[in-house]
């Protein structure tokens, strides 16, 4: 099972997480494979100064069965690239599309959540703007909702990092069937923060097709 992580210049590196589970994941699932897809392949520089290097670009990406779309600060941009708007909108329908924070402003502006509940960041500090108000605002297509996460079929969204509040960071959990394997570990935090990163896995042996994927941020601590 393949799964890919769309990142870009102005991601919030928290979102990297997602990467991080997964790594986790693959101790019990060695199949799993993890590529990051960029604008364009090499150097792309995070939130703050973290700079990686991606796998591919969007020109050269690999058919994934599960794409992840992280968030940050750069969102806005992605949203107005026409470039990114057609990679997602020509990804095959059996791929899961699983978006992180303000991933989900991505792909509403691609208007692959029209018509579908969604959710995305909306606990801000001033004078950031609620992602998910401007959601409800831009996109009334979209039935906006403040929850950890909203899974609708082949796609996912999840509420992303929530300032001071108790909500789970970095989720990811896979349900093909079977017995749940469980690995916990990475903490971090001060009183009321996230403290913990964990992993689900349900071992099968049946195709991607069954499994459902969240990768989100939700309440610890």
């Amino acid at each position: 099972m393949k799964f890919g992580i769309f990142i870009y210049d102005g991601v919030e590196p928290i979102d990297l997480a997602t990467y991080g589970v997964l790594s986790m994941a693959r101790r019990v699932a060695p199949a799993i494979e993890i590529v990051t897809i960029a604008p364009a392949a090499g150097v792309v520089n995070l939130s703050n100064g973290l700079r990686v290097i991606a796998d591919h670009g969007i020109d050269d990406a690999p058919r994934c069965d599960v794409l992840v779309i992280t968030g940050g600060p750069g969102w806005e941009e992605q949203s107005r690239s026409a470039a990114t708007v057609a990679f997602l909108r020509a990804q095959p329908a059996a791929t899961r599309i699983v978006s992180v924070c303000t991933g989900a402003m991505i792909l509403a502006a691609a208007g692959m959540l029209d018509g579908h509940k969604a959710t995305t960041k909306r606990e801000v500090r001033p004078p950031e703007s609620s992602p998910l108000e401007l959601m409800r605002q831009r996109y009334p297509a979209i039935e906006a909702q403040a929850a950890s996460v909203v899974d609708c079929g082949t796609l996912t969204t999840g509420g992303g990092v929530s300032l001071w509040t108790g909500d789970p960071q970095g989720i990811t959990y896979f349900q093909p069937g079977g017995i749940p394997v469980t690995a916990a570990g990475f903490p971090a935090g001060e009183q009321g923060q996230p403290v913990a990163w964990w992993v689900q896995y349900a071992a099968s042996g049946q195709g991607p097709e069954q499994i459902r994927v969240f990768v989100v941020c939700a309440a610890t601590g």
